[in-house]
């Protein structure tokens, strides 16, 4: 059975991403439109948490975060080369693959 998970995408990532990965079918929500842009990295895994949501960043900052309380999984971008379509193929391997189980607490790194 497959699982809905709404990825929150961090305001450094490209909307082309973004775009992408709606194409795939994967629903993105972005935190200029949910009002959090210029919030604190803390304030915004609170939110995401609180929506149970998995995080897309390129944002180290969330590791250290990630350690102090339980999440419903963090996407880390690893590197700025990789094209959009690399990325979002990843993600998408990523969420035919996994079940929300598997995303639950735990950290996956994406090219």
């Amino acid at each position: 059975m497959k699982f809905m998970v709404e990825i929150q995408a961090v305001e450094h990532i490209k909307k082309g991403l973004q775009n992408a990965m709606r194409n795939m079918g994967v629903p993105v929500h972005n935190i200029e439109k949910e009002g959090l842009k210029g919030v604190s990295d803390a304030d915004l895994l609170d939110f995401v948490i609180k929506k149970e949501r998995i995080l897309l960043t390129n944002d180290q900052d969330f590791e250290s975060l990630a350690e102090e309380r339980e999440h419903y999984g963090i996407i880390f971008i690893t590197t700025q080369y990789a094209t959009v379509s690399e990325v979002a193929g990843e993600i998408l391997r990523l969420w035919d693959q996994l079940s929300s189980d598997d995303f639950y607490n735990s950290k996956f790194y994406v090219p």
